[in-house]
């Protein structure tokens, strides 16, 4: 995965705006929380991983805060320039405008990446709920239950991979699928 440290030390984002810190700052939370996902899955014996899907986010994810960090050191290069009087305050104040607009795009684009992660993580709940009642089955000694529910994750992860539930949902699909990951939250809750 992306090591958020190096890259925030490399590309110095302790002169970034606040607004672009903070971003930055949930893209690293996204990171973790993406880390730990993982380490769960692996951890436990619920079947293949496929990273696919989590390669391009990430990829995605590396490239926009690239991005953030360039228009961040331009505008940053510009308010030194403007302040050393080596361009005349028009074009200064032009360069700046342009900069700025073009690092709220870049804000923009993380900012839909996030709520593509808020979308999608009733999705990834709903597949580690599918994997803890496959562990639990099979811990019991229920291996036809535990296959039937493995056999369930693995097609629904396989959804999940393809990107199928990335983009906001409709509220009347996303109620009914908070439901169902209620009713599996239920059967993993029952002793």
């Amino acid at each position: 995965m992306l090591d958020v440290a190096a890259l925030t030390d490399q590309l110095e984002a302790f002169s970034w705006s606040e607004v672009s810190r903070q971003e930055a700052l949930r893209a690293a939370g996204w990171l973790r929380e993406q880390a730990a996902r993982i380490r769960r899955r692996v951890e436990s014996d619920s079947g293949d991983l496929a990273l696919g899907r989590l390669r391009v986010r990430t990829l995605r994810l590396e490239k926009i805060l690239s991005e953030l960090a360039q228009h961040e050191s331009r505008l940053q290069q510009a308010r030194m320039d403007a302040a050393a009087e080596q361009m005349g305050p028009e074009r200064a104040q032009r360069l700046r405008a342009e900069l700025h607009d073009q690092l709220e795009s870049v804000r923009g684009q993380l900012r839909a990446f996030h709520e593509e992660g808020r979308a999608r993580k009733l999705y990834d709940d709903l597949a580690q709920v599918l994997r803890d009642l496959t562990e639990r089955e099979t811990r019991r000694g229920q291996l036809q239950e535990a296959e039937r529910y493995r056999d369930l994750a693995r097609r629904f992860e396989m959804r999940l991979d393809a990107g199928e539930f990335d983009a906001p949902r409709p509220p009347e699909e996303d109620e009914r699928d908070r439901k169902v990951l209620e009713y599996f939250q239920e059967l993993l809750d029952e002793p």
